[in-house]
């Protein structure tokens, strides 16, 4: 697993993990799955587990203001870690 630490945000990427592009973000008490789309755009997951009901919205609001303005950096390292 690597982890990348920005603005307070925690972003985790693990070796072979499944398509698509995505980030495990955490802020505060609030985790979430990140995607990163073609159209470079940083949005939470449709998946059912993608945010747990406790979430604040703040902190996923956050988590994705990061992960965009991080977007070139989030996507380097998880194509470095896919490579």
């Amino acid at each position: 697993m690597s982890t990348i630490r920005l603005r307070g945000v925690r972003f985790h990427f693990f070796p072979q993990d499944h398509e698509p592009r995505h980030a495990h973000a955490e802020y505060g008490e609030t985790t979430a799955v990140v995607e990163f789309t073609d159209l470079r755009e940083a949005r939470i997951s449709s998946g059912s587990s993608a945010v747990f009901a406790t979430a604040k919205r703040s902190d996923v609001r956050q988590i994705l203001d990061v992960a965009t303005e991080y977007f070139d950096v989030l996507i380097a390292a998880w194509e470095n870690m896919h490579a």
